[in-house]
């Protein structure tokens, strides 16, 4: 790229010539002084009044948005309120202690008294008792502003709530929604509101309807500070044209009790409103008149409405199936002439804006233009001022100029020429001339270089946080965001109220290998396309790696939690996942947790989940499994989890320790005398007793501690060898097991050499044992790891050789030294003929292939003999030596005299 610039900049000259920008100043500056002296008058006359006019208009439309807005924020503050006590009361038992306890702590937020005037749940009939018609939880202020419980409506001689104008439309709510009643007095309160009701739905089953009340005392003040600025008033109307917000100066009349008057008594009060109640009428007629006549006009609901309120006319039902169906409306304000409006004494003009979801809506009333004296004294008042001041600032501004524009944009320019280090400059125009023409060449290119590095920059960005939060080919969130979700929610009250599963594909390898890893990723986009319309919206999905998935979501209590992993199961189960034309059978299993069951841990939560997911496998797939007490595969699943904590607290705290058993030579077909050892590691417990391998290597395998654990044993075996230098001296090598998990990592590598090095420890002193299972799963990357640690002079053994079907094959595969045979042939070598056999094979194999071999679990002298005779090499187990602290274990050196006898365990168990 450098060098294509540097071609183009050859062909490319700077702009130069013509007359510079000095002398075009001068010439412009005296053109255009004795233009704006002759022209500076009548602009103002036919500019002045335009502008003062459409800056007033611009006012106007301004303050009826502010308005606006203001309306939508209390509305929009309620509507999310009223959505909030509806999930709880969908969710919640139907407990009425539990409610009457919760809703008023919802209702009363912070600062938001002033508006909200009160609400409640409002159940179906015989919802909670089924000889209970009514039982409703509705709170409303006190003349204090305290709510307080009423019961009227539950009472038989009570006013009900089953028919009335704000609940019957709750039935043909969509979730989500909001339906606004008309402005009306609380009969309780006294104080003028609205209110908002939202749907109550479980199991799909309409249950009741939750309200909040809007109060509207207040809203006329904020109204009139409003329109101060701009010589009005404005006031507001609901969808029925009732007055949300009235101006003390509007005349007018009494109105019952409990209603809110609307703006035809405005008119019949003053007839001068009359035009602005017809254009109100108007407006609403032609809204609902194209309702009628469309397509979405729902004649089912306008009449069911109507026969299932006495409150609701037919008309006021087809404004609510309006309301229901959530129609747009224009935004654009509609405007209506005041021939004599009686608060100004003269003509106004009606702004009328739409509140948008609501479909109220707000009247400014403003003079229709400034008197004429003010707008002439602000003519002449601006021409006075700007005349001489315009010819005296031009004067001095083009001395000004010259000397704070001219210079420096030479300087400038001359700075913009200078390349960067980064590669030379070309000319993009030739066109423009002099110090304008390069100024605008050098920064254009800058300008763009600069633009596209920005335009790149944010493209990188956002693929980093896309690749940092999601998952590519599912488009859900992956385990790092996941596990940060969790991790804010730990420092939440939220966590005893959450749900966790983790879900498992089953037989997803089946699908890849059978279909391809095109099918395998078609079927994770289905399945999380799936699990988005089997979860609500405030849970959170997650794609971890593979065929699991994550999802997190509110619960009350795990029975409800395992009805959630029961749903989702379903869904899959009977979801037809399609490749190809071909539909292909899925079924998961599914692990689930309740959080209040489980510490505030992550990890904890997660890994208890995993197993869950493992017990579901392993229980016969397409099942969900959570904690069961008298379920033996889960309580082994918590006996796990606790031998892992003591695991990690014994790394903490650093309680392991390592013996060390004795590897005799006994045939000396290897031409080796010296002795070997193996490295075995233990955990010593606070009460002094020691647990071995067998007990905690099961969960540091399962919970992916067991690197951390390999790591711990190479290291503390590489500095007790270079603490005992004489014992290094005399042995041959010094064996150490190695995990699957281990042996896949590349960095292992690199920390065995470090350890090497910095405790000068002969590589070919180290042998590292691994088993076929451990290397099968991976043996790509195991060869790998393994060659790198030949190379660098380690020896490697094949421990339990044998046990698996393959093991002869994995001797070409690895570069092995050392073959370990399984010590259940060994056992029985001298009673069992077939065991006698299979041993001698396995040491023929090693010995035409140039191995060394081990057999472990010598118990006694006709064993050791037997193998002496077959040829084998080495011999471990208890008749030899057992396992002991480092600075003893030469001393158990195999010998005849004074051995003590031996017997051996009950059941075959490797350490």
């Amino acid at each position: 790229m450098t060098e294509s610039l540097r071609e183009t900049e050859s062909d490319d000259k700077v702009p130069a010539g013509g007359f510079g920008i000095q002398f075009k100043l001068s010439l412009f500056y005296a053109a255009l002084l004795m233009t704006v002296l002759l022209l500076a008058a009548w602009l103002v006359e036919r500019s002045v009044r335009d502008q003062i006019e459409q800056s007033r208009q611009r006012a106007i439309d301004d303050s009826g948005n502010l308005l606006v807005a203001e309306l939508r924020r209390r509305t929009t503050l309620v509507n999310g309120l009223a959505q909030g006590i509806a999930r709880f009361t969908e969710n919640a038992p139907h407990d009425p202690a539990l409610l009457a306890a919760t809703i008023p702590s919802m209702l009363d937020l912070p600062r938001a008294s002033a508006w909200i005037a009160g609400g409640g749940y409002w159940p179906e009939p015989y919802r909670f008792d089924a000889k209970r018609e009514r039982s409703s939880f509705f709170w409303g202020r006190d003349t204090r502003g305290v709510l307080q419980r009423f019961e009227n409506y539950n009472l038989a001689s009570g006013p009900g709530y089953h028919r009335r104008e704000w609940y019957v439309p709750a039935r043909f709510l969509a979730p989500g929604k909001c339906y606004w009643s008309r402005a009306y007095v609380d009969p309780y309160s006294r104080q003028p509101m609205v209110t908002c009701t939202v749907p109550v739905n479980e199991g799909g089953e309409f249950a009741g309807a939750v309200t909040v009340d809007l109060r509207l005392e207040g809203l006329s003040e904020a109204f009139a500070q409003q329109t101060a600025g701009i010589d009005g008033y404005a006031f507001a109307l609901d969808q029925h044209n009732n007055f949300i917000t009235m101006p003390q100066r509007l005349p007018i009349g009494q109105t019952p009790a409990d209603q809110a008057a609307d703006i035809g008594i405005l008119a019949d009060a003053d007839e001068r409103y009359r035009g602005l109640a017809q254009k109100l009428r108007k407006i609403h007629s032609a809204t609902t008149s194209a309702f009628k006549n469309s397509a979405a006009y729902p004649r089912k609901i306008v009449a069911s409405l109507a026969n299932e309120s006495d409150e609701i006319s037919l008309a006021e039902a087809e404004l609510i199936a309006l309301a229901l169906r959530d129609i747009a409306v224009s935004a654009e304000p509609q405007y209506q002439d005041i021939e004599d409006d009686p608060v100004f004494g003269g003509e106004g003009l009606a702004s009328i804006f739409v509140v948008p979801d609501s479909y109220w809506r707000v009247v400014v009333v403003t003079p229709k233009s400034m008197p004429v004296a003010k707008a002439q004294g602000v003519i002449r008042s601006t021409v006075l001022q700007l005349v001489l001041p315009v010819a005296l600032v031009m004067l001095l501004a083009y001395f000004v100029l010259r000397r704070l524009v001219v210079t420096p944009l030479q300087a400038i320019t001359q700075a913009l020429i200078r390349p960067d280090p980064g590669g030379g400059l070309r000319q993009l125009s030739r066109q423009l001339k002099g110090e304008f023409g390069q100024l605008a060449f050098w920064f254009g290119r800058r300008n763009e270089e600069l633009h596209e590095a920005n335009t790149r920059l944010e493209e990188a960005n956002a693929e980093l946080e896309f690749q940092a939060n999601f998952d590519f080919v599912t488009r859900l969130y992956n385990r790092r965001f996941f596990e940060h979700k969790l991790d804010d929610l730990a420092a939440t009250d939220q966590w005893p109220r959450t749900g966790l599963l983790l879900l498992g594909v089953d037989q997803f390898r089946v699908i890849n290998d059978t279909s391809g890893h095109a099918a395998g990723d078609a079927i994770l986009v289905q399945m999380a396309n799936l699990l988005r319309s089997l979860c609500n919206a405030e849970d959170v999905l997650a794609h971890f790696a593979g065929n699991e998935f994550a999802v997190r979501f509110n619960s009350p209590n795990i029975k409800h939690a395992q009805s959630v992993g029961e749903k989702i199961r379903l869904g899959i189960e009977g979801h037809p996942f399609v490749w190809e034309g071909h539909i292909i059978p899925v079924t998961a299993s599914i692990g689930v947790v309740h959080l209040a069951d489980v510490q505030t841990d992550r990890a904890l939560a997660l890994r208890l989940a995993d197993g869950y997911r493992h017990i579901a496998q392993e229980s016969g797939r397409n099942c969900v499994r959570s904690f069961e007490a008298d379920d033996a595969a889960i309580s082994k699943i918590h006996d796990e989890m606790g031998i892992f904590y003591k695991l990690q607290e014994a790394l903490a705290l650093d309680h392991f320790f390592v013996e060390f058993q004795l590897i005799e030579p006994i045939t000396g077909h290897s031409g080796i005398t010296k002795p070997a050892m193996e490295a075995l590691v233990r955990l010593r417990e606070p009460d002094g007793s020691v647990l071995y391998p067998g007990s905690f290597l099961p969960a540091a395998e399962r919970y992916n501690a067991i690197e951390q654990l390999d790591r711990w044993v190479i290291e503390n075996t590489i500095v007790m060898l270079a603490g005992n230098r004489a014992i290094l001296e005399e042995i041959e090598f010094c064996s150490i097991n190695l995990s699957g998990d281990s042996l896949v990592q590349h960095s292992l590598v690199l920390f065995i050499k470090e350890l090497l090095q910095r405790f000068r420890i002969p590589a070919r002193k180290l042998c590292f044992e691994i088993t076929e299972t451990q290397v099968i799963s991976n043996l790509d990357r195991a060869r790998t790891i393994l060659g790198e640690l030949s190379d660098r002079g380690c020896r490697l053994a094949l421990d339990d050789f044998g046990s698996g079907m393959s093991s002869f094959g994995y001797l070409r595969d690895l570069p092995v030294d050392i073959i370990k045979i399984d010590g259940r042939f060994v056992r029985d070598i001298c009673s069992d003929v077939v065991d006698h056999a299979f041993v001698k094979s396995i040491g023929d194999v090693a010995q035409a292939m140039s191995l060394l071999t081990i057999a472990e679990f010598v118990e006694n002298d006709t064993s050791l003999a037997a193998l002496q005779t077959i040829g084998i090499d080495f011999a471990q187990g208890y008749y030899l030596g057992r396992p002991v602290a480092i600075d003893e274990v030469l001393k158990t050196r195999y010998s005849r005299i004074d051995k003590a006898p031996y017997t051996p365990p009950n059941t075959f168990v490797s350490d």
